[in-house]
């Protein structure tokens, strides 16, 4: 998979306006190191989480898929992380018309560059859409185990390793067993689902298998000793290919 879609993006990072923690923080400060490098000032219209439906539309807004933690610009703009970031909606209008933007083609285009260590693309821009141009818009195109691999060629931020958000086993609600499906896909592991989604058997097989490897019991729950082994994991994959 490439790039999500706006539908596969709502999917991948649902549910809507709850909080996800550290998560996007390595995103905005890979795409803030930008923004100053051109020396682009980021100013007090710029907005992040809002918990709102799209416009004259059922579905969820990018927007609402957070809030995550507050991130701090290099200008000093702090606000709540989230899927969507619209900078400068002063000076890069949503219009139907020719694009309008003050953002430098080559800053752009280095925003898009970024990477995470799994090699999937982090940004995508508004400045892009066929139909209309919504040249302050970016958002997130890669998925929550992606994103938790870090990003390519840079140190990890603020970043802090998902917490433990108690044991995980057939019984769970699906918003808990969605954090180990997110954790597990991030090292690699495949065969199940990556979403909100209850447990399923194949979940459970991959869960065996990452206890067996790593010496533990084998019995498919995921207790504090399991979910600890997955951050050591993925804390040692983020500083080796950082």
């Amino acid at each position: 998979m490439g790039i999500l879609s706006t539908t596969q993006a709502r999917g991948a990072w649902a549910p809507p306006c709850s909080r996800k923690g550290s998560v996007f923080l390595d995103a905005y400060a890979a795409i803030d190191a930008v923004f100053r490098k051109w020396n682009y000032r980021v100013g007090p219209n710029t907005w992040t989480y809002a918990c709102r439906r799209i416009t004259n539309g059922k579905g969820y807004s990018l927007h609402a898929y957070g809030p995550g933690d507050k991130f701090t610009f290099w200008t000093g703009v702090e606000r709540d992380t989230a899927v969507a970031l619209d900078v400068n909606s002063d000076r890069n209008p949503y219009t139907s018309g020719p694009l309008i933007t003050d953002m430098p083609t080559g800053m752009v285009a280095e925003i898009k560059a970024i990477r995470t260590v799994s090699g999937k693309q982090v940004w995508g821009w508004g400045g892009d859409y066929r139909s209309i141009k919504d040249a302050m818009h970016y958002e997130i195109v890669c998925s929550p185990k992606d994103l938790l691999t870090g990003i390519a060629g840079r140190p990890a931020s603020a970043w802090t390793p998902p917490a433990f958000p108690g044991t995980v086993s057939k019984t769970s609600p699906a918003s808990r067993v969605a954090a180990w499906r997110v954790l597990l896909g991030a090292l690699r592991y495949k065969g199940f689902k990556v979403g909100v989604y209850p447990w399923s058997g194949t979940l459970g097989a991959a869960t065996k298998r990452f206890q067996r490897r790593h010496g533990l019991v084998a019995d498919g729950v995921v207790g504090p000793k399991t979910w600890a082994k997955a951050v050591q994991r993925l804390v040692e994959i983020r500083k080796a290919k950082g």
